[in-house]
C-alpha cells in the first residue's frame, strides 16, 4: 500500500508541475470543495480549475489543498498557474466566494467573469419565505430565458446583455417592497450575471453556471468517501493526489462523451471590434457557428 501511495504522490507531483503554455482556454471554471484529509479532522478546502479549450475539449487544469478559501489562497493558486504558462481565458466562471472573486479579478484582469446563476438563485431564495419560493424561482429563471429575444433577432453581445439587465430592473421594481433582501442580493454584482450573453448562443446554458466542476466534485467526494484514506498514507498530499486521479477519471469519461456525440465548443477570439468566431471542420474536430444549438447526444441541447 505504501508503494501505491508513493506512486500516486509522485505522479501527482509531476502533473502539478507540468507546463501550461500550450493550453489555450476559452472558459475556465474555478471552485473549491471540502474534503476530510484525516480521520476525525475538520474538512479542508481543495481548490480546482477545469477548462474548455479553443478546440472544445474539457481539460482538468489543476488541483491543490488550499487550507482556506481566502483571497490569498486563491491568489497563490492562480499565480502558480500563470507562472506555469497559463494564458488568460475569455471567461472565468465561479460561485460568489469573495476570496475567489477578488483573486480572479487580480490575477486574470483581462478575463470576463461570470457569476454562477444557480448559486445566485440559491442565495436569493434563501431570503424569501418558503411559501413564496416557487414564485420567485420561476421569476428568477425567466430573467435569463432568452429564447424569445433570440427568436426576435437578438444576437450575443451588448444588446442581449442590456435586455436581460432590463428584466432584472423590472424584477427589482416588482419585488423590492415585498422581498427587499432578495432583491438586494440579486442586484449585488449584477453585471457578472450576464457576461455569458456575450458568447455563442449554443454555449449559454453551459457557461452560465459552475455545475461543470461541481458535479465532478460530487462524484469525487462520493468515490472518496467509499474508498477512504489508505492506512498509513502519510499526509494530505496523498488525499489530494487521489482526488486528482478520480477527477481525471471522470474527465476521461466526459471527454469520451463529448467526442461520441460530436460535441465541441466553438472557437472564439476577442478582437478590437468585439467578439467574433470562426468555424472550421476537419475529420477529427467540429466547431459550431454562431447561433447553432448545442448538438449533444440524440439532438439534446445540453452537454452529455
Amino acid at each position: 500500500m505504501s508503494r501505491v501511495c508513493q506512486a500516486i504522490g509522485e505522479e501527482f507531483t509531476a502533473w502539478s508541475a507540468r507546463r501550461l503554455d500550450a493550453l489555450e482556454l476559452e472558459y475556465l471554471f474555478l471552485d473549491a470543495s471540502m474534503f476530510k484529509m484525516h480521520p476525525g479532522a475538520r474538512a479542508e478546502p481543495v481548490l480546482a480549475a477545469w477548462g474548455i479549450t479553443t478546440d472544445g475539449a474539457p481539460v482538468f487544469v489543476a488541483l491543490t489543498a488550499g487550507g482556506s478559501e481566502s483571497t490569498d489562497a486563491w491568489g497563490d493558486f492562480l499565480d502558480e498557474l500563470r507562472a506555469r504558462g497559463l494564458r488568460p481565458p475569455l471567461l472565468v466562471i465561479s460561485d460568489g466566494a469573495a476570496g475567489l472573486i477578488a483573486a480572479a479579478e487580480t490575477a486574470l484582469p483581462r478575463s470576463l467573469r461570470q457569476r454562477c446563476l444557480i448559486h445566485r438563485c440559491r442565495n436569493v431564495l434563501a431570503k424569501v419565505p418558503a411559501e413564496a419560493q416557487a414564485e420567485i424561482r420561476e421569476a428568477y429563471w425567466a430573467l435569463f430565458d432568452t429564447d424569445d429575444l433570440i427568436a426576435a433577432g437578438a444576437a450575443p453581445g451588448p444588446g442581449l446583455v442590456a435586455a436581460v439587465q432590463g428584466r432584472i430592473d423590472a424584477f427589482a421594481a416588482q419585488y423590492a417592497r415585498v422581498f427587499p433582501a432578495a432583491v438586494k442580493c440579486l442586484l449585488a454584482d449584477r453585471q457578472q450575471l450576464t457576461s455569458y450573453l456575450r458568447f455563442p448562443i449554443g454555449h449559454h446554458r453551459r457557461i452560465r453556471h459552475s455545475n461543470f466542476i461541481e458535479r465532478t466534485f460530487g462524484e469525487t467526494r462520493s468515490a472518496f468517501a467509499n474508498q477512504g484514506r489508505a492506512v498509513g498514507a502519510p499526509s494530505s498530499s496523498i488525499c489530494v493526489a487521489s482526488a486528482s486521479r478520480l477527477h481525471q477519471f471522470y474527465l476521461a469519461d466526459r471527454k469520451a462523451k463529448f467526442r461520441s456525440g460530436g460535441c465541441y465548443y466553438h472557437h472564439c477570439q476577442l478582437v478590437p471590434r468585439g467578439l467574433t468566431c470562426r468555424m472550421a471542420q476537419s475529420s477529427k474536430r467540429r466547431r459550431w457557428e454562431w447561433g447553432s444549438s448545442w448538438p449533444g447526444r440524440r439532438g439534446s441541447s445540453e452537454l452529455p
